[in-house]
């Protein structure tokens, strides 16, 4: 793999490293319940 490559792939993962962290912090500080919060993230995964 190319040095160009190499960086690419470490910004990717990165960015989707960033993307899990601020999904679990989101849960940890959300307003609603954990129940409440699962039942609008099921009914939202049924949507889509």
């Amino acid at each position: 793999m190319s040095e160009q490559g190499k960086q690419v792939a470490k910004v990717a993962a990165m960015i989707a490293g960033g993307v899990v962290l601020g999904a679990g912090l989101e849960l940890l500080f959300a307003p609603k319940s954990g129940v409440q919060t699962r039942r609008d993230l099921i009914c939202y995964a049924k949507k889509a």
